[in-house]
């Protein structure tokens, strides 16, 4: 038995992410959801979601918004879930530390500990509400609006 080699199918310089020397973008959209994935020709298709081809430059830019705008989501959906993960416990802490300095039993020393222990809490909280634009989301872009002059109309 001999081994025939036969010529590859693919020319050398052909490549599926270019189509007459244009670029080519190749996308799964998800009608329901909008979401948006980059793939190839050769990816098998994911459920639910329609394949789309373009070579225009505009198209493409919107495609990119959306990919953008989808991270964005994502890292905000994220820190959300990180912040409000421990926030009960953390809330319960600082209830347990208020009620125990109120108690009639609380020794001084106890008190200045509990008294510290309350103002580094404190500190904390003022620190993470600085490190985001809004107070909401460290995910922010842009500053807070600005303020509008107050003037008097007559």
């Amino acid at each position: 038995m001999s081994l025939i080699i036969l010529p590859s199918a693919k020319k050398p310089n052909e490549d599926w992410a270019y189509e007459n020397g244009k670029e080519v973008l190749i996308w799964d959209e998800n009608p329901m959801t909008k979401r948006v994935v980059l793939t190839s020709p050769i990816s098998p298709r994911r459920p639910g979601f329609n394949r789309h081809k373009t070579v225009a430059p505009k198209e493409m830019d919107r495609i990119f918004k959306r990919l953008a705008e989808q991270e964005h989501e994502d890292n905000e959906a994220m820190v959300e879930k990180l912040y409000t993960r421990g926030r009960a416990f953390y809330d319960a802490a600082r209830s347990r530390l208020t009620q125990r300095l109120m108690s009639v039993d609380c020794k001084e020393w106890e008190k200045a500990f509990i008294r510290e222990a309350l103002r580094l809490m404190d500190e904390r909280d003022h620190k993470m509400q600085q490190n985001t634009v809004y107070g909401i989301s460290a995910m922010e872009t842009t500053e807070a609006p600005i303020e509008g002059a107050r003037t008097r109309v007559n």
